[in-house]
């Protein structure tokens, strides 16, 4: 539950909770008080822990990708079938991206779950023709995550990963 939830659900209960007299005042009950702290503290605590865990799968540092010569970094999202986002790493690191607007949507993504929890996921990266160049080879990308590592499938490269909320990854030029 959302914290604007809760206390939307806490304001429609108040009439319920809060005894009210012309003489007294308005005062609540301490059983009632203490109902109403847990229900706040257990909706906050689930909302910290689902922020730790995160809904996206992300490398801590580039993965060399497809024949090698990329260093990507990305994001996965188990959930979705389709659910791989990538971009270009600054300094060496997932945190900050060169490329941009925004966190690229892979596109034609496979995402499989395997047995045991791992996931893989494939797709490919149009490539810039060279000059005089009219077909380029897209950059096909294949990475598996296990635990919490990722590694690619083509190339002898891996990475350690973390979980992130959302898909903000500030640029290197603001």
């Amino acid at each position: 539950m959302l914290p604007y939830q809760c206390i939307s659900l806490i304001q429609a209960r108040l009439p319920t909770f809060i005894r009210c007299s012309d003489t007294y005042g308005c005062k609540l009950p301490r059983f009632k008080a203490l109902v109403l702290g847990a229900f706040v503290l257990l909706s906050s605590s689930g909302e910290v822990s689902a922020q730790a865990h995160g809904q996206y799968i992300v490398n801590v540092a580039p993965l060399q990708a497809g024949t090698g010569l990329l260093r990507l970094c990305f994001a996965v999202d188990p959930s979705q079938v389709h659910g791989v986002w990538w971009w270009e790493p600054m300094n060496g690191k997932c945190t900050s991206r060169s490329t941009g607007p925004g966190v690229f949507r892979a596109e034609h993504s496979q995402l499989t779950r395997l047995p045991g929890g791992a996931v893989e996921f494939r797709f490919q990266i149009p490539m810039i023709p060279k000059p005089g160049e009219t077909n380029p080879a897209d950059e096909r990308v294949a990475v598996r995550i296990e635990k919490d590592s990722m590694r690619s499938l083509t190339v002898r490269s891996s990475s350690p990963t973390t979980r992130r909320n959302d898909l903000a990854i500030p640029d290197v030029w603001r």
